[in-house]
């Protein structure tokens, strides 16, 4: 008699883990579980695609002065790199933060970038494919599912609740401004988003590094301010560079010792500004 040899089965692909949702739902699916399940006061997106042990204590910061000021935030980290359970902890204190690993396929459908998730095979061999890739995936998440877009680096000092169909100015020069996509706050299927894909489309180069990004955006605000100057086709808000940028890297010169500061300071300054960002090169070793 011959024996027979059970098959074990094929481990199924977990796209993304929050409790009470069905780990075994695709990308699409659980995103939208999530969403529905979490009764989001605020949608918000962030990307990670660095090591595990490379998101510090400064990135917990960011997201923890988040959460302070929006609680019920849905917050949703799309990540190739991060274990899904790695904010268990936020998880444990009542927050709704979860781990999704984007399915470009699903991502991407309906888009004009659509084509890079059959390439992904040879897109993640280029030099700059991790910036680029967090480039594409928050323009495809929020043009997707709407809501807020934030580098891991930022530190919200109050409600964003009033932001709409904004991104912030980096730098106001009589020429023509710049923008970053560090921040960024856009209803679903937003037509300056749907433009910004396009860009990507047309104009991608893997050997650039801000080309894809910040410069992207740039232009495609720059592009359509010569046929439309006050831009009413995009549906977009230009907030002032101060707004979310009120302390510029370029500006930081030398470090002192100084007084501590005081509390009328610190309350001036957060009625003032919606966040900061932390200057990687500036402020830290890495």
């Amino acid at each position: 008699i011959g024996a027979i040899l059970k098959e074990e089965p094929e481990e199924v692909r977990r796209w993304g883990h929050f409790p009470g949702i069905d780990p075994h739902l695709g990308f699409s699916e659980f995103m939208e579980r999530f969403f529905e399940h979490g009764k989001c006061s605020m949608r918000v997106f962030m990307v990670w695609n660095s090591p595990q042990w490379a998101y510090g204590v400064r990135h917990q910061r960011g997201l923890e002065s988040l959460l302070l000021q929006h609680p019920d935030a849905c917050v949703v980290m799309l990540s190739e790199m991060l274990e899904l359970e790695a904010f268990h902890e936020f998880v444990k204190e009542g927050h709704k933060v979860a781990v999704a690993v984007p399915n470009l396929d699903e991502l991407l459908e309906g888009t004009p970038t659509h084509i890079f998730a059959s390439v992904w095979y040879e897109w993640r061999k280029t030099v700059n494919y991790p910036l680029h890739y967090s480039e594409l995936v928050r323009l495809a998440a929020l043009y997707r599912y709407g809501g807020i877009y934030l580098d891991s680096d930022i530190i919200v000092l109050k409600p964003l609740k009033s932001l709409r169909n904004s991104i912030g100015t980096v730098k106001e020069v009589s020429r023509g401004s710049s923008f970053s996509g560090a921040v960024l706050a856009f209803e679903k299927q937003s037509p300056f988003l749907l433009e910004c894909l396009k860009e990507w489309y047309s104009t991608y180069d893997d050997t650039l590094i801000q080309w894809n990004g910040a410069e992207l955006m740039t232009r495609v605000i720059r592009n359509h301010s010569d046929s439309d100057p006050n831009r009413e086709h995009l549906e977009i808000q230009l907030e002032p560079s101060f707004t979310f940028y009120p302390i510029n890297s370029t500006d930081i010169s030398r470090y002192v010792v100084c007084p501590s500061i005081g509390p009328s300071m610190v309350s001036q300054f957060v009625q003032l500004y919606y966040l900061e960002v932390i200057f990687c090169s500036k402020l830290y070793n890495c």
